[in-house]
């Protein structure tokens, strides 16, 4: 079965306050997990953010104007589409890439006249955003729809025909929106996969120290992989060692994180990288 994938990774994230695509949960970011099921060997399309520390080779492109919704989005990532089936993921949907694989394979047992395999969660909603599609089909659509400008996936799928398919297990599903979202998505991933969470590996250390501060897991995890990137990647842990000695100082940890982060980045372009 030979299939692309693209995945949308530029939503504006206003409720949870952070970018999405780099937000972690239990240690990996959210994009990384939407991508762990995929094989390496698979194209995949990113539509808005993906860190260049991600050892997965991937083309980044963006919908134009930036912002203007996901069919938007869609459209550009087809753009580079080179097989005639894709998966369409979205990064806020963690737990969403097994269920994609079983998408594509039943739109590769379904008669040709199906343009797509679309998912139905729990509540009987159809979820077009992570669904199996026939490219050339959504390359038709697309062309019957005209200016993708901000127009909603739904009419995408009006334009199609499709085969639903109801998913009972609400995880596959589950979008991250909120940090309450992201909490119970962390708690979630603690309890399948068995190991500890950053969360409660901090909760163990704090309380080891006996320190009674707030932990911003993914400012630390930000300056770190600048660090890494644009300096050398032992510099990670010696880079946040020193934030937070400058923090004991009574430095604002937002402040410091952004002086390093720009320090990081003017390092990289003085080296001509």
């Amino acid at each position: 079965m030979t299939f692309s994938v693209v995945v949308l990774s530029g939503g504006s994230a206003r409720r949870l306050g952070r970018d999405k695509a780099s937000t972690t949960i239990n240690g990996i970011s959210m994009i990384e997990r939407v991508l762990r099921p995929i094989s390496d060997e698979v194209q995949v399309i990113v539509v808005g953010e993906y860190s260049e520390s991600n050892t997965r080779e991937v083309i980044i492109t963006r919908e134009e104007p930036i912002g203007t919704g996901p069919l938007a989005a869609l459209a550009a990532g087809l753009g580079h589409v080179t097989n005639d089936k894709f998966l369409l993921l979205a990064t806020d949907m963690p737990f969403v890439g097994e269920l994609g694989l079983d998408l594509l394979k039943i739109l590769d047992c379904a008669p040709d006249g199906i343009d797509a395999i679309v998912p139905v969660d729990k509540q009987g909603k159809l979820q077009p955003l992570c669904a199996a599609y026939r490219s050339q089909s959504v390359r038709n659509a697309l062309a019957r729809i005209g200016d993708p400008t901000n127009g909603s996936m739904k009419r995408l799928v009006d334009e199609l025909q499709y085969q639903s398919y109801n998913q009972q297990d609400g995880w596959n599903l589950s979008d991250v929106d909120t940090l309450q979202n992201l909490e119970d998505a962390r708690r979630h991933a603690h309890l399948i996969e068995g190991a500890i969470t950053m969360d409660d590996w901090i909760i163990e250390v704090k309380a080891a120290l006996d320190l009674q501060v707030d932990v911003d897991v993914d400012l630390l995890l930000d300056v770190a992989r600048d660090a890494a990137h644009n300096v050398t990647r032992p510099a990670a842990p010696i880079t946040t060692y020193l934030l937070g000695i400058a923090v004991a100082n009574g430095a604002d940890v937002k402040i410091a994180a952004a002086v390093i982060q720009q320090l990081a980045t003017s390092r990289n372009k003085s080296q001509g990288n």
